[in-house]
């Protein structure tokens, strides 16, 4: 068996030279890069800008290490996309470990979200799409490095130029496109509508749908009328709930659980004073 596939590594390295290889593997890089970005740039900004009435927030310092650790794993999926001589190969190699790398991250999340958590196979169930969006992505990858390598053969500057500045400005809008699915939902505004209900208003309102932890309550309400920002984290651990940093502008902080499928009050189960759940 360790013959055989012995044999099937040196078959492998020996179907074309390893400059050509390279080529494509540079090319994956950057395409990986590129699309990161644009997808980066469209994901942070489109619920800021679809919602204009909620006042969201960007975590700058978690959105450049998210982006770092994302370019990181679409570079390295468009290198194995590159690096195989048969299109196939490199498409299902790169996509199988874009989503492994996919299932990791959700794992870990998971795991250091605080008690009470939801079933893991609520983790497995949402990352298998995701696993197919990796195929699919790497596959526009290995179209990009065929599609360059062609336009780097033609012999017309002024032609190849054009090709090239084409197909950057496709990735481009597919990183742009893709980023646009990060936008929320209607349940998560709506509870953060009810939340913006109860924040603005200072002082005791026994009128009001939302309710805080008993255990928070009078720390909060006295920075209630204040300005402040959300920060949405998406939570892998409860099905249905989102975590939500509220930075008020005096610098108090505070990070709540926050329920997305609340019909007529919002009960909010946990609360943190910080940045994150404890």
């Amino acid at each position: 068996m360790f013959s055989k596939l012995k044999d099937s590594i040196i078959t492998s390295y020996e179907q074309e030279s390893l400059s050509a290889r390279l080529e494509r593997v540079k090319l994956g890089v950057l395409f990986g890069f590129f699309g990161t970005t644009a997808y980066m740039l469209s994901a942070s900004l489109i619920n800021p800008i679809s919602f204009p009435n909620i006042p969201i927030g960007i975590d700058w310092l978690n959105l450049i290490a998210y982006w770092l650790l994302l370019s990181a794993v679409l570079c390295v999926a468009g290198a194995i996309a590159g690096w195989a001589t048969a299109d196939h190969v490199g498409v299902v190699g790169g996509g199988t470990l874009m989503g492994l790398l996919i299932l990791l991250v959700n794992t870990i999340t998971y795991l250091s979200a605080p008690q009470p958590r939801d079933s893991y196979f609520n983790i497995l169930v949402t990352t298998v799409p995701l696993i197919a969006v990796a195929v699919l992505i790497v596959l526009i990858f290995r179209w990009g490095i065929n599609r360059q390598i062609a336009n780097l053969r033609e012999e017309n500057k002024q032609l190849r130029n054009k090709q090239s500045q084409k197909l950057f400005t496709t990735i481009l809008i597919a990183g742009l496109v893709l980023g646009i699915f990060a936008r929320y939902d209607r349940s998560i505004t709506d509870s953060l509508a009810a939340l913006d209900s109860r924040l603005q208003v200072a002082g005791e309102d026994s009128s009001s749908t939302v309710r805080f932890p008993e255990d928070i309550t009078e720390s909060v309400s006295m920075h209630f009328g204040t300005g402040y920002k959300y920060i949405v984290h998406q939570t892998n651990s409860t099905i249905g709930a989102v975590d939500v940093t509220i930075r008020f502008d005096d610098g108090y902080r505070l990070t709540c659980l926050i329920p997305t499928n609340s019909a007529l009050f919002l009960i909010i189960p946990a609360c943190s004073e910080g940045n994150r759940l404890k």
